[in-house]
Parts: C-alpha cells; sequence; structure tokens
C-alpha cells in the first residue's frame, strides 16, 4: 500500500491505484467518501473502522473460501481475514494522511498450535480513546 504520509497529490494516486481494479463494489472508481464534514482524524477513523466492519466480511464467519491480503483484493472482493481487513483500514487511512501501522499477534489456546491476529494502529494527536 502506498501513501502513508504523502501529499494530496500522492493521496489522490493512491486512492486511484486502491480503487482502480474495483468492479463488484458500488464506489467503483473513487474512494468511499468516508472522509467528507470530518476533519478530525478521530471521527474519520471511527468512521473508516465502521465502514470496514460493516461492509467488508471476515471470511471465516461467511464460510467464504477466497483469500484476499492487499486492501485492493479486500476492497474489490468484499471480504478477507482479520488481517487483510487490517490492511484495507490502513490503507484508507494513511491514504487521508492519518499515521497508522500493522500490528500482528500470535494467539493460542493450547500453547502449541499458533493463530496470527492483525489488526491497525492508529496514532491520533490529542485523542482520547473511548470505552
Amino acid at each position: 500500500m502506498c501513501c502513508i504520509y504523502g501529499r494530496r497529490s500522492q493521496r489522490t494516486t493512491c486512492w486511484r491505484t486502491l480503487s482502480s481494479t474495483t468492479r463488484t463494489r458500488k464506489w467503483y472508481g473513487r474512494p468511499p467518501r468516508l472522509r467528507e464534514g470530518r476533519p478530525e482524524d478521530a471521527d474519520f477513523a471511527k468512521v473508516a473502522f465502521g465502514f470496514v466492519r460493516d461492509n467488508i466480511s471476515h471470511s471465516w464467519d461467511a464460510k467464504d473460501p477466497r483469500v484476499t491480503l492487499s486492501a485492493s483484493d479486500v476492497l474489490r472482493q468484499g471480504v478477507g481475514l482479520c488481517c487483510a481487513k487490517a490492511h484495507l483500514l490502513a490503507g484508507l487511512l494513511r491514504a487521508q494522511g492519518v499515521p497508522t501501522g500493522l500490528c500482528y499477534q500470535r494467539l493460542t489456546d493450547d500453547g502449541e498450535q499458533f493463530d496470527v491476529h492483525g489488526l491497525t494502529a492508529v496514532y491520533l494527536d490529542g485523542a482520547v480513546a473511548s470505552p
């Protein structure tokens, strides 16, 4: 994914990269307008999180055999595991200049078999997390 701290022209290029392969979703050809009316990064981050949560199915929960990894694949196909959904959220936030990182956790129930869980970390200057 591109556009970690890019200027507006780089963000536009990033959105074109992210959405240029999207053919089946209602936001084809342009990014979802999640930032409109939300100048504060914290407000935008909440909306972006909700967008990914509500519009992208978790592959395991949906019993969908498709495997997506990149943000553009997740957006195009509408499904992804936790890592893939985290990639999309990071791409949406980074494209709008919000500093974002990807995190991975090793999870286990028995101490022998491990799964990897993916999540997104967002730096919100001066923001306070709400419960």
